[in-house]
C-alpha cells in the first residue's frame, strides 16, 4: 500500500507540475504579447522626449539597438518584425545623419510612418529599409536598350549613369559582341524575357545576365543550323531580326517579313523600313509613316536613303523574328504592309502596283 500511494504521489507531482509548466508558458505568452501589443501601439508613450542620431551605415538591428538604449521602444524583435511585415515594399533609406526627435515608448506608426502602398512612401520620422527587394520584371520583344534601362532604374535597380558606363564597358567577353564605344553598343544583344534581380544588383551584373541569356537562347542547334545554311553573318543576322521585329505585326508574319528583306538585299534594292529611321527619332516623333522629308535625310539608318542594312540592331529582338531572320519563307515578295487591323498581319506583294493597291486599301487603318 504503501509503495502505491508513493507512486500515485510522484504521478500527481508530475502532472501537476506539467500543468503548472503549462499554466507558465500561457500566463507568459500572454503578458508578452500585451506588453508587445502595447509597446507596438505607443500604449505607455508620455510626454517625455528623446534625440538622438543614427550612425551613417546604419543597419535595422543598430536602428533597433539605437531606439531601445533611449528608450522609443522596449522590444527589439517586435520592433524588427513589425519592420518586416509593414515595411516590404520600401527603399527610401535611413534618416541618418541628422538628429531625431522621438517621444519615449513611441507608437511604432509614429517613429516608422505608416507605409502608403499606394504612392510608395513612408510618413514617419525614420524611414526603414529593410534591405535589398527582389523584383520581376518583363522585358517585351522589341525592347530598345533605353526601354531597359528606365525599367530597371523605375524598379530600384541602379542609376541611369550607372548603366550607360555599363553598356559602355569592354568586360563582356563575347566575340560577337560589337566594339562601339557607344551607348547603344548592346542594342540587339539585351535579350527580352522575365527576370528577377534584387534591388542592390549592380548594373555591370544585370547587363552581363541579359547578354548571358542573349547568348544561350542563340546556342541553340535549330538557329546555328539556320544560320550557316543563310550565309549571314551572326551581326547581321540580329541586325534584320531586330528590323523584322519592329516591322512585322505578329509571329506568323515574321518568316515572310523576313523574305522580303531578303529578296531585297539579293537584288541590291533598299529596304525602305520606316523602323530604321525611326529608331533615330525620340518616340514621341515617330510613326509607322515617314515624311517625304523624312524620307530624304541622310542618316545611316535611312533605308529609304541607302542599301543595306543599318549599322546596328535597332530593338531587342525575341528567339522568333531571330529564327526568321535566317530562315525567311521561301517567296518573291518585294512588298508588305500592315493591314492596320487587330491582327497584326501584313499585306505582302511581288510588284509595285500591288503593293499601291495594298496600300490604298489599308492606308485608312493606320
Amino acid at each position: 500500500m504503501g509503495k502505491k500511494s508513493s507512486k500515485s504521489r510522484k504521478k500527481l507531482i508530475i502532472k501537476l507540475s506539467i500543468w503548472l509548466a503549462i499554466i507558465i508558458l500561457i500566463v507568459t505568452a500572454v503578458f508578452i504579447t500585451i506588453n508587445t501589443y502595447r509597446d507596438v501601439m505607443g500604449k505607455e508613450s508620455d510626454a517625455t522626449q528623446v534625440s538622438f542620431t543614427l550612425p551613417d551605415g546604419a543597419d535595422l538591428d543598430t536602428v533597433a539597438n539605437v531606439l531601445k538604449k533611449n528608450g522609443v521602444i522596449k522590444y527589439k524583435f517586435a520592433f524588427k518584425l513589425f519592420i518586416d511585415i509593414t515595411k516590404k515594399d520600401t527603399s527610401l533609406g535611413y534618416n541618418t545623419g541628422t538628429q531625431i526627435t522621438l517621444a519615449k515608448n513611441a507608437k511604432y506608426s509614429t517613429i516608422c510612418g505608416e507605409y502608403d502602398t499606394v504612392n510608395k512612401v513612408s510618413t514617419g520620422v525614420l524611414n526603414i529599409d529593410p534591405g535589398p527587394q527582389l523584383v520581376t520584371i518583363l522585358f517585351k520583344e522589341g525592347s530598345e536598350t533605353q526601354d531597359i534601362i528606365k525599367e530597371f532604374v523605375d524598379n530600384g535597380i541602379g542609376t541611369e549613369q550607372g548603366f550607360k558606363d555599363a553598356l559602355l564597358s569592354n568586360d563582356y567577353h563575347y566575340d560577337f559582341l560589337p566594339k562601339i564605344g557607344t551607348e547603344n553598343r548592346l542594342e540587339g544583344y539585351l535579350f527580352p524575357d522575365t527576370y528577377e534581380f534584387y534591388t542592390s544588383a549592380g548594373e555591370r551584373k544585370v547587363i552581363l545576365k541579359l547578354v548571358n541569356t542573349f547568348y544561350n537562347k542563340m546556342s541553340s542547334n535549330e538557329f546555328n543550323t539556320a544560320l550557316k545554311k543563310s550565309g549571314m553573318s551572326f551581326n547581321d543576322a540580329v541586325i534584320l531580326a531586330s528590323i523584322i521585329e519592329k516591322e512585322a505585326g505578329n509571329k506568323e508574319d515574321m518568316p515572310l517579313v523576313s523574305s522580303v528583306f531578303h529578296n531585297r538585299l539579293k537584288k541590291e534594292m533598299k529596304l525602305q523600313s520606316c523602323a530604321t529611321f525611326n529608331y533615330t527619332l525620340p518616340k514621341a516623333e515617330r510613326h509607322p509613316a515617314l515624311t517625304s522629308e523624312q524620307m530624304e535625310t541622310d542618316s545611316p539608318y535611312n533605308t529609304y536613303l541607302y542599301t543595306g542594312l543599318p549599322p546596328t540592331p535597332i530593338c531587342n529582338p525575341g528567339y522568333d523574328a531571330l529564327l526568321a531572320a535566317v530562315q525567311p519563307a521561301d517567296t518573291d515578295y518585294l512588298y508588305f504592309c500592315s493591314k492596320g487591323d487587330e491582327t497584326g498581319s501584313s499585306a505582302f506583294a511581288k510588284t509595285n502596283s500591288e503593293h499601291e493597291a495594298n496600300v490604298k486599301k489599308y492606308k485608312g487603318n493606320w
